[in-house]
């Protein structure tokens, strides 16, 4: 079904976001999901699915890290060189996509959210900056100068708008 829905056959979920889902559905022992946890998973997981069919090259393409948390992305990125980010999906945002980025000597999350009008992301005194896609996004957010792919290569930001 993900990959019907997505139109990606070249990339499908890991093992890794597999557990992912499982956690935010808060399986039990036995294998089963309560239904209210079903019903808080199910539209944040068709907003992923719409993000990836709308940021298509990005995922096939693993500049899309995929299902991680938080937690994960920061252990990640923390120990990279400057500007090094990692794209990721929100797990408590609906329609968002999350960056971690390494920006003087720490580790900065923030988010970018996915609307009917294009990719909208927060800065400074609650101003929204809109963009016609992710890639333009990140292009324009400074600190940023590399991202980190699902692969562990890495691919400069200015790179991202030719996928």
């Amino acid at each position: 079904m993900f990959d019907e829905i997505t139109a990606h056959k070249t990339r499908s979920l890991s093992s890794s976001d597999f557990l992912t889902i499982a956690s935010a559905l808060r399986v039990d022992r036995g294998g089963m999901v309560h239904r209210n946890h079903f019903e808080k998973f199910w539209p944040w997981f068709l907003a992923v699915m719409r993000i990836i069919s709308e940021c298509r090259s990005l995922w096939v393409n693993g500049i899309i890290y995929g299902l991680i948390s938080k937690d994960h992305a920061h252990k990640i990125v923390r120990d990279e060189k400057e500007g090094v980010f990692l794209i990721r999906f929100s797990s408590n945002r609906i329609n968002h996509v999350a960056l971690a980025y390494k920006d003087e000597g720490a580790v900065t999350h923030t988010v970018i959210e996915m609307t009917p009008r294009g990719f909208e992301i927060e800065v400074e005194d609650s101003e929204r900056l809109r963009y016609t896609s992710l890639q333009a996004v990140i292009v324009n957010l400074i600190p940023l100068t590399r991202v980190l792919t699902v692969g562990m290569t890495y691919i400069a930001k200015d790179d991202l708008m030719k996928t």
